[in-house]
């Protein structure tokens, strides 16, 4: 057993658990295809976290040995108060276990499937903590490459937590990652590849060689969620932290609209109709409730999200461990399902953005989802260009003057209008730490009973499944004999 190094988690953390036997196990918060995450409660301490809890036979059978082994390698150097924080690891004959920090407020994902679609501020408060995220990471040259609502959680205090690092990477200059998720997936791969590359011209090609001189950190593995798929990724000729920021300018997208920029012909008739309902019944609510304050998360219907079941490839919800299965109605359960997104995302067509959407969140979101890797925003080869280009953003600098407009603190207000005589190219900058020192209101707070209340996990699972108990892992057959 190892214990996450203190020097780098956030804050003081308490002493993670050991092994299975030092937790008391509760309800499970989320089932996927390599296990389940469980409520544990360790018994010395009454501390609560979120067990993930990996089948070893399946790790092996699937051959994602190896990217378990990265997985926890990454959560130990990250440290960070946007991401959830691992407190220990350890394992049995039949599990791998991560004794990670239970982040309270639930998935994102519920939280947008119930509202339909988030006013700009709101997105714009999001889509913040992403930011600064990825900054952190790149920093580190290691990509996320799995961005969505699904992988992202909402702490007791209203701020996201990103979640589900089993597909991010260390990126390196020299090193190929074809088959670092298995041969079987990488031969598909790459098969797949031929084909696509048959269906695109030189001209496109050309927008994703970059720079001759080797510069761009890149890695060639093929993985990730249909909708949020960057156009490098498909062509199969490698991809680097550019990828990360047109899965976020999908998200921003989807956070306003209610649905992926692109996304299936069906699919896209579901979310409407969603969002329609969704939008008609927060007007009657707040018709009923006169003047009374209203916060995205104050609808109480409850909607299927048409957008559930997107994964595919190596990806696991900290709460689910992989995204739930598609209504039988779904478009995703059609045989063309995902090549036809594909298709639209190769063909580059032209995002269509509806009347209501900010125009600064337009201009971030059409720079964030260029093809062209030169001209993408945070595609430059100076990071520090390339993120300081979108934290100082338009859109992000609007945040700040609307925080001395709305902020009833005299002292405050004061500052705000020095900001606000400035010429206002680093009003980024200054919103984005006040996000990071968790000054911003957010714009929703989950409602936290205790430390172990799980109200905000929606879904129930059963939880006596006698064929769930896995084969044990004999020790000269078991590849994880190092993992403590």
């Amino acid at each position: 057993m190892q214990l996450a190094p203190q020097s780098q988690l956030t804050g003081k953390k308490p002493a993670g658990p050991r092994s299975i036997a030092d937790v008391a196990l509760g309800r499970t918060l989320g089932v996927g295809a390599f296990g389940r995450v469980r409520l544990a409660t360790c018994r010395g301490t009454g501390d609560v976290y979120a067990l993930k809890c990996l089948k070893k036979h399946r790790l092996i059978e699937t051959q994602q040995v190896k990217s378990i082994f990265s997985e926890k390698d990454i959560l130990l150097e990250i440290a960070h108060p946007f991401v959830v924080n691992l407190f220990s690891y350890f394992q049995d004959r039949r599990y791998l276990y991560f004794a990670l920090e239970f982040v309270q407020g639930g998935e994102f994902f519920h939280h947008l499937g119930n509202v339909g679609c988030l006013p700009s501020a709101h997105a714009r408060f999001y889509a913040g903590c992403i930011v600064s995220v990825f900054a952190y990471m790149h920093e580190r040259d290691i990509i996320y490459r799995d961005l969505k609502p699904e992988n992202m959680l909402l702490h007791r205090d209203g701020y996201l937590k990103l979640a589900d690092f089993g597909a991010a990477k260390f990126l390196s200059t020299t090193t190929s990652s074809r088959g670092e998720h298995g041969d079987s997936s990488s031969a598909s791969s790459s098969a797949s590849s031929s084909q696509r590359s048959q269906r695109t011209n030189s001209h496109l090609r050309s927008c994703f060689d970059g720079p001759e001189d080797g510069s761009y950190l890149r890695t060639d593995s093929f993985l990730g969620t249909p909708e949020y798929i960057a156009p490098e990724l498909l062509l199969n000729r490698g991809h680097g932290k550019p990828v990360d920021w047109w899965t976020l300018g999908i998200l921003i997208f989807e956070m306003v609209t209610g649905k992926p920029p692109i996304c299936d012909e069906d699919e896209e008739v579901l979310v409407e109709e969603r969002v329609h309902s969704t939008l008609a019944s927060r007007r009657s609510a707040r018709s009923s409730r006169g003047s009374s304050r209203h916060h995205h998360g104050e609808s109480q219907e409850r909607t299927e999200n048409a957008t559930s079941g997107r994964d595919f490839g190596r990806s696991e919800s900290l709460t689910g461990c992989g995204a739930g299965a598609a209504s039988s109605d779904s478009p995703r359960r059609r045989l063309d399902y995902p090549m036809s997104i594909y298709q639209r995302i190769l063909g580059k067509e032209k995002i269509r953005f509806p009347r209501h959407f900010d125009p600064h969140a337009k201009d971030l979101v059409k720079g964030l989802l260029t093809v062209d890797l030169e001209r993408r925003l945070g595609g430059g080869q100076s990071l520090e260009t390339s993120v300081a280009a979108i934290r100082n953003h338009a859109w992000f600098r609007a945040g700040l003057r609307e925080h001395w407009d709305h902020s009833s603190c005299a002292e405050q207000a004061g500052s705000g209008g020095a900001a606000r005589s400035q010429s206002g190219e680093n009003c980024g900058e200054e919103w984005f730490k006040l996000l990071e020192a968790k000054v911003l209101a957010p714009p929703f707070l989950p409602q936290i009973r205790d430390k172990a209340d799980t109200a905000s996990f929606v879904e129930n699972y059963d939880e006596t499944e006698p064929e769930d108990v896995p084969p044990s892992v004999p020790t000269d057959q078991d590849p994880f004999r190092s993992w403590d």
